[in-house]
């Protein structure tokens, strides 16, 4: 074998041994001290709840334990931002703010508070990393511990012209007498200054709308 074949033999087997390597877990992105140092505040030690590597747990007391989910996809996905942004202002009462600088792109969403939400990162078209809860800046700083820099790539996402627009759920109607409708209420009233309520009443137009569909 002469010198180019042996070359070449060496990068297709590196770049086998690439895709074979697993995706990386959410709970090895960052440790107990990284979460810590980043927040001002003891935390436990990583936990995955559901064994299947897309979240990670770290418990702690009051405002509560921090989280980082990953997701993958085996294609880039050019449209993932404009999902994802649609998502959040069709199903929930949230608000997503652009972070410049880290990866393709990233979103500080607001949890009912000016200063506390989560941070969703998307590198290359097929990764997207989600940390919360915390302020901006600590969550900047765990995202680019855990992309050990910015994350950034050449992977250029786009402006999702093709991704269907849903209409944002309405407030409930207070004259409404139903047990339903008062729940929606109650909900609102709760879901500017908490994360929980907002997801709720999120979960309830969801349900609203398919049984309509059905």
């Amino acid at each position: 074998m002469n010198r180019t074949l042996l070359c070449l033999a060496v990068i297709l087997m590196a770049n086998g041994a690439r895709a074979q390597v697993p995706h990386k877990r959410a709970c090895d992105f960052l440790t107990e001290a990284d979460v810590s140092a980043g927040l001002g505040r003891t935390v436990g030690g990583p936990r995955d709840p559901w064994n299947d590597g897309r979240t990670c747990t770290y418990a702690a007391q009051s405002p509560g334990p921090f989280n980082v989910s990953i997701a993958y996809s085996d294609a880039p996905d050019a449209e993932a931002v404009a999902k994802f942004l649609k998502v959040v202002d069709a199903k929930s009462f949230r608000t997503a703010t652009p972070l410049p600088g880290l990866g393709g792109a990233a979103f500080f969403v607001h949890l009912g508070s000016a200063t506390q939400g989560s941070l969703t990162v998307f590198v290359g078209g097929t990764m997207t990393l989600t940390f919360g809860t915390g302020t901006v800046e600590q969550l900047r700083a765990l995202a680019q511990k855990a992309l050990v820099g910015s994350g950034g790539t050449t992977f250029a996402y786009n402006s999702g012209s093709t991704v269907p627009v849903s209409a944002k759920p309405a407030t409930p109607n207070a004259s409404s007498t139903s047990p339903m409708d008062q729940l929606k209420l109650d909900l609102a009233k709760k879901a500017e200054a908490d994360a929980s309520a907002a997801l709720a009443l999120a979960d309830l137009y969801r349900m609203a709308t398919v049984e309509t569909m059905a």
